[in-house]
């Protein structure tokens, strides 16, 4: 297919893309999506304290704020309140993904749209624009990754939120209803400010990959504004050009069919992982493996105790009648993986012995010693406190692997295999899909179970009536006519 004119094509997709033509299933994730974005955001308010400076500076720089910061009660100004929803829509490694182009689709859309709709630029937002904007946002950084033919990570950059902030872009356009030219200048403007050097990625002591998407709806919303406003910042074929983002990324090895073809009539994007865990989506098939594999042998984590204390409401499913593995018991916990878990397993010194609550998040051996440990894995157990626990990461450096022979087999970031040697003997477990994938989807009660978690680190978690509110309006979203009043009413 011809790799001239994406930029054009995309542009009068994203315009002119109708709510009625959006298949129901469509609708349905975008709804899905939505409800897990609040969910996470608000609980990241508290519980990432990365977060915090972008709360405060978003906070310090709005004379006059009109856009609600999500989990604080607090607003600022809609670019300084999508940059700190942005920060916090990764921060707690929870939100939406998307397995096969890797992509985080709604990581600076949702940022964006909440300030768009609640400033009320061009009037009010409706329910129904709003997840049309979501979607065409979606589905447009799903197919712009997936373009890639090369490692992006391997060629130096860590992409995800360069994406999602091309999909804002995009998104945003759309609820602005600005002009093909106007809608290019956003795009430009946008390039022009959003990086992330794929370094960030395997940085032990660094914070950016919790935070990166403060950058990319930052940038998407300050562009869209500047273009609305008049500058003239339209490149020729910002994505495609000989010296566009795909040059530059990958030195034009990328797949222009993937980006066009059939867009509009197969939405990619609806395939979206729901995460189970809060923790990178490429270590939750060594977690499912790991627990499947206790829970099959009738042996219980270190602390067994530990979840009937913590009152959670979901998966962890022990009873007493078990054995405790004792950590000085584990001798082995050996992995059989494919090329793409080395990211969460490489370098040694950021993923065994992680220094910030981020890098433990992106890290295969702190996670599944904090499965080990504790049966399950939740929002509350990633703390300073724990980063520092020597029997964690003692457990963590018995954390041992191989590439499958052959290399991949195609099967994505969930297939593999977990060896656990003990001194009682060795148990075996290889999964190809985890809880929360688009294999195993989380059931819509699952969904609304995970958001009530989160709530409980909103500042308005007594006030059942309000969160429980929540579900009924996102469930008829597309009767709500003012999504400004919505967030304003709900999260304010």
């Amino acid at each position: 297919m011809e790799n001239s004119r994406i930029t054009e094509k995309l542009i009068g997709f994203a315009l002119c893309a109708r709510y009625q033509d959006l298949p129901q299933r469509v609708i349905k994730v975008q709804k899905q999506s939505l409800l897990d974005s609040l969910g996470v955001m608000g609980a990241a308010a508290s519980l990432e304290p990365a977060c915090r400076p972008f709360i405060e500076y978003a906070l310090e720089n709005s004379p006059e704020p009109s856009c609600t910061i999500i989990g604080t009660g607090k607003q600022a100004s809609p670019v300084m309140a999508a940059m700190a929803n942005g920060a916090l829509i990764h921060a707690l490694d929870y939100e939406d993904g998307h397995d096969l182009s890797k992509a985080h689709p709604n990581t600076a859309s949702v940022p964006v749209l909440l300030a768009l709709a609640e400033s009320g630029r061009r009037g009010p937002v409706s329910g129904k624009d709003f997840l049309l904007a979501m979607a065409v946002g979606s589905e447009l950084v799903c197919r712009l990754k997936l373009a890639l033919l090369a490692d992006d990570l391997q060629n130096g950059w860590y992409s995800p939120s360069m994406f999602s902030a091309y999909g804002a872009v995009f998104s945003g356009a759309g609820v602005m209803k600005l002009p093909p030219s106007r809608t290019l200048d956003a795009l430009s403007l946008c390039m022009t400010q959003i990086m992330l050097p794929g370094q960030a990625a395997r940085s032990r002591e660094s914070s950016l990959r919790a935070v990166r998407d403060a950058f990319s709806a930052r940038a998407a919303a300050m562009s869209l504004i500047l273009a609305e406003k008049g500058v003239e910042a339209r490149m020729d074929e910002p994505f495609e050009g000989p010296l566009g983002l795909y040059h530059m990324m990958v030195k034009g090895n990328y797949d222009p069919a993937v980006i066009l073809q059939n867009l509009g009539e197969n939405w990619i994007s609806s395939a979206l992982r729901y995460k189970y865990w809060p923790c990178c989506g490429t270590t939750h098939g060594g977690i499912h493996a790991l627990l499947s594999l206790l829970k099959e042998n009738n042996l219980l984590p270190f602390y067994p105790g530990w979840h009937t204390a913590a009152g959670k409401t979901g998966s962890a499913g022990w009873t007493e009648s078990g054995e405790i593995l004792k950590p000085e018991e584990i001798l082995e916990i050996h992995l059989t993986i494919d090329p793409i878990h080395l990211r969460v397993l490489e370098p040694y010194e950021t993923k065994y012995r992680p220094g910030t609550l981020a890098a433990a998040k992106f890290s295969m051996p702190f996670c599944l010693s904090l499965a080990l440990a504790f049966g399950d894995i939740r929002l509350d157990m990633f703390t300073e406190e724990q980063l520092l626990s020597k029997v964690l990461l003692q457990t963590a450096r018995k954390v041992t692997w191989e590439i499958r022979p052959g290399g991949s087999d195609g099967l994505g970031d969930d297939h593999i295999k977990v060896t656990l040697r003990t001194t009682h003997g060795s148990y075996e477990k290889e999964v190809s899909e985890s809880p929360g994938s688009p294999g195993l989807p989380l059931t819509r009660e699952q969904l609304w179970q995970k958001y009530l978690d989160c709530t409980r680190f909103f500042p308005h978690a007594a006030d059942m009536e309000k969160v429980l509110s929540v579900r009924e309006n996102i469930d008829h979203f597309e009767d709500i006519q003012d999504v400004g009043c919505f967030i304003k009413d709900h999260f304010a």
